[in-house]
């Protein structure tokens, strides 16, 4: 009797590609059966050359539709849809959050359902899959044409990897979209002693480089820098435990790279919503600081004005005032003594280009954006310690300290020289110094506003709404220049400081497009940073629970967030001391003022009625 013929496969399962075994056949495979786990297959990488050849003209086939059924539904003047559908798209919404959007308007029935919308709908719904491997082909065009602007080598600096293109790939990233804002590691001197790999130096450590690694695999689409594929939470996280574990057999913190290190990995840890231990290596680095500054000072003469302790100094300085009033937790430290960096104009170092595309070289502002910021966090000071201040204070003192922070603002603004102005940002580190200064406007009247005090001449809530609408102004302006796919983990607070002000004032017309706007460009980041996804979710809850309506859009934007990016499970991975500013700007006091014990307690509830919900308009 002749045997049965065995099934050929021509791509393997999932679970098999995972453990990198060979693939039996299915589904279910015989491993996928013995690991008792479901067998998965992606019909999509079948190479096959005819299966191949079909699915090509079947994507062309239903792009094709899919333009001319667009095109036809938006032509007719009569659905009143169009112009929201509009919005989406010019905000550069995924095409699965606007498919969630068709199919909300259509389920609700608060559209016309006019033939060719139902088409659009069906056809965008076909597409889920279509996109994905048009997502993998183009990071795939992207790697290829991939040049790093710094070629270093992964030894003896690292351990996990010895691959110097993903090393060099990771460190252009970071000295691209993240250092430039930061300012504490000079770019110049970390590179040299990073590429002639000697361990005795002075400017790079394997800790340093750990760090940096760790925090800009937040910025890479390369497959190597998760530690489970496609889950955000992991990217970087072998990097991030290499550093961890380097600290943790340490004994003395005085060396700069060791300090460094230590403040790029608080930012490592917020950004995927641990910034409890993010806060604890603050604490470290502002004390570590100090003592460093301490050193320096009795050395003396031969590192006077040395721009790479210049920059470190002030950096710190920078940073820790930024992070701790971010979260309402302001930590004092001291103004450097150290004298600021030089100027840096017209120097062949101060250059940026925007890495990975190709793109033209221009001036950095690598010192004006440093001497600006360090301007703004020695006004911003003044707040940090009005919000730790235990004592009561009469309303009287805070009216007139009040008045006086504000005017410094002002002046702050008004005094930066005209390369650093809004209007002429040249580079993306100076819109971040801008969306920071409205962030700070936001927060100081929202603290002013929960103690119920009001200022002659000055309608707080309507300053507040309208640093709102600059921050979505300057972030459209970086989305023109350089997109919103990369982006500094620092735009993160303030989307959400912009996003919490706008929920208030959702009965205005113009802030229901600007909150949809900052929606969309928050989701966009939380395929990066956790943290955004945690935001998100706060903001879906509060409005929720504050009984508010979002605009048509937003709600569609949620919908497809809690189908597709949001799980029970992940209210777990939050260990995060960011502030529920809804809570924060009205009960100071209250239970709900930190993103992990606001999530414990009411995403659970809120994803029952959720549930309940879906079922009962089933």
């Amino acid at each position: 009797m002749p045997s049965k013929r065995r099934n050929q496969k021509s791509t393997a399962c999932e679970g098999c590609k995972a453990r990198k075994i060979k693939c039996s056949g299915g589904p279910p495979c015989e491993s996928c059966v013995r690991y008792g786990v479901e067998c998965v297959v992606d019909e999509s990488q079948d190479g096959r050359r005819r299966i191949a050849h079909k699915r090509t003209i079947d994507d062309l086939e239903k792009d094709r539709h899919l333009l001319l059924d667009l095109v036809a539904s938006m032509r007719d003047g009569k659905n009143t849809y169009v112009e929201q559908l509009l919005s989406l798209i010019r905000g550069h919404a995924s095409l699965a959050e606007i498919r969630a959007f068709i199919d909300a308007q259509v389920r609700e029935a608060h559209i016309e359902k006019t033939p060719e919308l139902e088409r659009l709908r069906q056809e965008i719904q076909e597409s889920r899959n279509v996109r994905a491997r048009e997502m993998r082909s183009i990071m795939d065009v992207e790697r290829l044409s991939d040049i790093p602007i710094y070629k270093v080598p992964a030894k003896p600096w690292v351990t996990v990897t010895d691959d110097d293109e993903l090393v060099s790939h990771l460190i252009s990233l970071w000295f691209t979209w993240n250092n430039p804002f930061y300012n504490f590691v000079h770019r110049e001197n970390f590179i040299r002693d990073m590429q002639a790999g000697q361990l005795d130096c002075k400017y790079c450590s394997p800790l340093l480089v750990n760090a940096i690694l760790a925090e800009a695999s937040a910025l890479s689409d390369y497959v190597e820098v998760y530690g489970t594929p496609n889950d955000v939470a992991t990217r970087g996280e072998k990097f991030l435990a290499a550093a961890r574990s380097q600290i943790a057999t340490m004994d003395d913190y005085s060396a700069l790279t060791t300090i460094q290190g230590v403040a790029i990995l608080s930012v490592a840890m917020a950004v995927v919503g641990k910034d409890r231990t993010g806060s604890m290596f603050l604490g470290m680095t502002r004390r570590a600081a100090q003592e460093y500054e301490n050193l320096v000072a009795k050395v003396n003469t031969e590192e006077e004005g040395d721009d790479s302790i210049s920059y470190a100094l002030w950096g710190f300085f920078n940073m820790i005032t930024t992070y701790s009033t971010s979260l309402m937790r302001y930590e004092y430290i001291a103004t450097p003594r150290y004298p600021r960096p030089k100027p840096s104009h017209n120097t062949v170092w101060d250059v940026w280009s925007p890495y990975p595309r190709q793109g033209e070289v221009v001036p950095g502002h690598i010192s004006c954006v440093s001497h600006g910021w360090s301007d703004l966090m020695i006004i911003l000071r003044g707040f940090g310690e009005w919000i730790a201040a235990k004592e009561v204070q009469p309303d009287s003192e805070l009216v007139s300290n009040g008045k006086t922070f504000y005017k410094n603002l002002q002046k702050w603004e008004a005094d930066l020289p005209d390369c650093m102005k809004a209007e002429s940002a040249s580079v993306p580190q100076i819109l971040l110094l801008h969306m920071h200064y409205q962030t700070i406007i936001m927060q100081f009247f929202g603290v002013v506003r929960s103690h119920g005090i009001e200022f002659d001449q000055i309608d707080i809530q309507d300053v507040r709404i309208k640093a709102a609408h600059k921050v979505l102004d300057l972030v459209n302006v970086h989305r023109r220049k350089w997109g919103i796919q990369r982006m500094s983990p620092t735009l993160i607070h303030w989307l959400g400081v912009s996003l919490f002000t706008l929920l208030e004032a959702l009965d205005e017309d113009t802030n229901r497009k600007a909150f949809t706007e900052l929606c969309v460009v928050t989701r966009a980041c939380s395929r990066r940073y956790m943290l955004s996804k945690g935001i998100l979710r706060m903001i879906q809850i509060n409005a929720a629970n504050m009984n508010i309506s979002l605009p048509e859009e937003a709600r569609a934007l949620f919908i497809d967030f809690n189908e597709k990016d949001w799980e029970e499970k992940h209210r777990a991975q939050f260990s995060s001391l960011y502030p529920n500013f809804s809570s924060t700007f009205q009960d100071r006091e209250g239970e709900n003022l930190e993103m992990d014990k606001f999530l414990d307690k009411w995403d659970k509830i809120n994803l029952n009625n959720e549930t309940q919900l879906d079922v009962s308009q089933k």
